[in-house]
């Protein structure tokens, strides 16, 4: 069964009008994050809240490969569930990308850092998955692979609405076939196959969103102490210490897509539309959750 509500930008997309801002016309407020080579400001740009990222570049004329992948994913996609993209400038040795502004952090902190972790409800974690899955559907179908899905990635609106963002490392891939690609990505998201260096394809990405679920059902996320993944397993995911770590005891059906997502051969996994109608339905079959959560109680 599919959701009639689907979340809605306060950004419209117009794949006609042109994306290169007059950086005059930005305001800049709070700093809500920093990288290496950049930060991003919270800000207003013709009278709209949005986010602004302030990258260093080296050279005006040569733009920093990731930074150019990124600004040409975000151009030509347009999904509820994706990152809405405004425009983007460089003057002097700074590059500005503005995108839609996600008041409620990266879906790291809510699951993990936040006071009202504890509270989150089965059906509120099926929802965020499934609307990160969508966006995951979406990019695929157009063969775009996104390649370092984790809880970072997926920022938060203030309904509480997952969506996907960070798309430096995307990169067109063939849907039929695995591909020889760079080892990029985040370590503990990895499927075993890039860990590996082998060719990888579309099913990689859907091994890390199961990553992602296995840290929202166990409000912790992979370090050097949980869910390491070592060679002597051939890097797969250890299913059983997840389940140990289970905080609460989540629907047997989203264990199971776990681990249809997380299975060690890439062409046994769910693909995504399949991961994404899986969730769907789980949805409309669980009890809604005891109570609602509110963002404001964070700490």
């Amino acid at each position: 069964m599919k959701r009639s509500h689907k979340r809605r930008s306060l950004i419209s997309f117009d794949p006609e009008r042109t994306f290169k801002i007059d950086v005059n016309d930005i305001k800049l407020g709070q700093c809500i994050g920093a990288g290496n080579f950049s930060k991003v400001f919270k800000g207003l740009y013709q009278g709209q809240v949005v986010a602004v990222k302030k990258q260093i570049v080296e050279d005006a004329t040569n733009i920093d490969k990731y930074l150019k992948k990124e600004l040409k994913v975000l151009k030509t996609i347009a999904h509820p569930n994706l990152l809405r993209f405004v425009g983007a400038n460089i003057v002097g040795k700074y590059a500005y990308l503005i995108t839609e502004f996600m008041e409620g952090g990266d879906l790291r902190q809510l699951v993990v850092s936040s006071n009202i972790r504890k509270e989150i409800g089965h059906k509120t974690i099926v929802q965020l998955l499934l609307d990160a899955t969508s966006a995951l559907a979406y990019l695929h179908d157009r063969e775009l692979m996104h390649r370092d899905i984790k809880t970072q990635n997926i920022v938060l609106d203030g309904q509480l609405r997952a969506v996907l963002c960070d798309f430096g490392f995307a990169r067109n891939v063939s849907s039929s076939k695995q591909t020889a690609m760079t080892l990029c990505g985040t370590d503990e998201f990895m499927a075993p196959e890039i860990i590996f260096g082998m060719e990888y394809g579309l099913s990689a990405d859907v091994f890390s969103m199961g990553i992602v679920a296995c840290e929202m059902c166990c409000r912790k996320a992979p370090d050097e102490t949980f869910m390491v993944r070592t060679p002597q397993k051939s890097f797969g995911l250890d299913m059983e210490e997840v389940k140990n770590a289970f905080c609460g005891e989540p629907p047997s059906s989203l264990v199971m897509w776990i681990e249809q997502c997380c299975t060690y051969e890439p062409d046994e996994r769910l693909n995504a539309v399949d991961a994404e109608g899986w969730l769907e339905d789980l949805l409309v079959e669980i009890p809604d959750d005891d109570a609602k959560l509110v963002l404001g109680k964070e700490g």
